[in-house]
């Protein structure tokens, strides 16, 4: 990511709708909306966040790149983003910090054909696995492979730009590190195949948040974040009590979504939300940054205090 680059591109990006009334806050997604970010859809439709005494405006992206670099430079209030591009953005001096969780453990997974010739993670060799984005997927799969005793040469790693599902079932890959455990699996299923996960958080990779809460370091200590963070665990709560209406109401929101792969990804992802949103586990996330430095990601991982804070204390 080439970040100069993107700040002289967000003042094209025209307004995004920045509060000027106080309980008023902006909220950009990491992309389009999705069932990744449930709570902040039921949040809004339920009344969550009104009855924490705001006004949340959820804007989705025309770049999934933009969104932290918006908040970092205060054209939103908060963003959607990942706890490894946290820590990249911070080394580059990005001025972000996290306050919050919404899908609390790893996404990401290595998918494969259950029909296919590998069996274990160890049968990868000599075979080839796709990626879609270079740097952390590329080092999540090493770490994997490593994991189940394969060097570097043993694997050939593949861009695939994105084509995660079409390059498994063409068999121009064996396998792929891009797949969400919540969507792909679900998507090669409805081409009337069958794949098999192999989670990071079993080969070798510390567990990390998949989805977090940004928002510029400057604001960290803004009143209405706390109240933010209590109306998505509420909402989040509500969601597993009745995951069929949050659906419905969603559905009829969103009808571009409202098919019957997006309602599987939608029920799949439940267990994945954070209970307490606003917690934070500071030897995890100590161990995470360890693993990114020792990995060549960044150069000297920051202090967890530097880059996060646990919102749930500060109600």
């Amino acid at each position: 990511m080439r970040i100069a680059a993107l700040l002289l591109l967000l003042p094209l990006l025209g307004t995004s709708g920045t509060a000027t009334a106080a309980d008023t806050l902006s909220v950009v997604l990491d992309w389009l909306p999705n069932p990744d970010e449930a709570p902040l859809f039921v949040a809004k439709h339920e009344g969550f966040f009104n009855r924490h005494g705001l006004d949340v405006n959820l804007i989705a992206p025309s770049d999934a790149a933009t969104p932290p670099m918006l908040a970092a430079v205060g054209r939103v209030d908060v963003a959607i983003s990942y706890q490894p591009q946290l820590y990249m953005l911070v080394a580059q001096g990005v001025p972000l910090m996290r306050f919050g969780s919404l899908v609390s453990q790893p996404l990401d997974s290595i998918i494969v054909l259950s029909k296919g010739p590998v069996r274990r993670l160890a049968d990868m060799r000599g075979r080839k696995l796709g990626y879609a984005v270079g740097g952390v997927e590329e080092v999540l799969a090493r770490t994997m492979l490593a994991s189940a005793g394969l060097k570097p040469q043993d694997v050939q790693l593949v861009n695939v730009n994105f084509q995660i599902v079409s390059a498994l079932l063409g068999h121009s890959v064996d396998g792929t590190i891009s797949a969400y455990r919540n969507k792909e699996i679900h998507e090669v299923a409805v081409h009337g195949a069958q794949a098999v996960s192999f989670f990071p958080e079993d080969y070798g990779v510390p567990a990390y948040d998949e989805l977090i809460y940004v928002t510029r370091k400057s604001a960290i200590h803004d009143g209405r974040l706390p109240r933010f963070v209590a109306a998505v665990r509420d909402a989040t709560a509500w969601l597993r009590e009745h995951p069929e209406q949050a659906w419905k109401d969603f559905a009829a929101d969103y009808p571009a979504e409202d098919t019957p792969l997006v309602h599987t990804e939608w029920l799949a992802t439940l267990p994945y939300f954070a209970k307490n949103p606003g917690e934070l586990d500071i030897p995890r996330y100590q161990r995470f940054g360890t693993f990114m430095q020792a990995r060549g990601l960044i150069g000297t991982a920051p202090a967890v205090e530097a880059i996060a804070v646990n919102t749930e204390t500060a109600q």
